[in-house]
């Protein structure tokens, strides 16, 4: 089974890989994998840029898989990235909280189409989303970083839908 920490911007500052990194000795006994995210983060991002939702030939698969896994056993693996859905500056693109939610983790999920997928989505209240994304480096103001859109109008349950949907 893969599983994927979507993350979201500004709720855990990678908190929730790294101690489950600090538990890898007891997750590996039960053949639970937590790869370190520098050794997939950009793998991932660079293999689902190029297949886009259509399924990974299998020796490519087994050759990420070797490359992330290292020669470990694993029935789970669990990646973990708040960058899954989208950089920082796009969570409102199209008008829309994390609109592209609905085919990035379709694209996550056929990375390995012949093994269970599994999506937990960590989420902030909006009232304190908003003010904390902007305070990232990098980030445009408030106007280009929503959009036009109203961050009132923020509703999760929308993107959980748009993921369930499609996957």
């Amino acid at each position: 089974t893969f599983v994927y920490h979507l993350g979201v911007h500004c709720t855990d500052d990678s908190m929730l890989v790294h101690s489950l990194i600090k538990n890898g000795d007891d997750l590996n006994k039960r053949k639970i994998i937590v790869p370190r995210p520098r050794r997939y983060r950009t793998l991932l991002g660079d293999v689902t840029a190029k297949y886009r939702g259509d399924p990974m030939p299998e020796d490519e698969q087994q050759e990420l898989l070797d490359k992330i896994l290292m020669g470990y056993l694993a029935e789970r693996v669990i990646f973990s990235h708040e960058n899954f859905l989208c950089m920082p500056q796009a969570v409102f693109d199209y008008k829309k909280l994390y609109s592209k939610a609905y085919f990035r983790t379709t694209w996550l999920r056929y990375l390995f189409p012949e093994n269970p997928c599994e999506f937990f989505l960590a989420i902030r209240n909006p009232a304190t989303y908003v003010p904390a994304a902007l305070q990232q480096a990098g980030m445009p103001t408030y106007e280009e970083f929503t959009k036009g859109s109203d961050p009132r109008d923020m509703r999760w349950q929308e993107v959980i839908a748009a993921i369930q949907e499609n996957n």
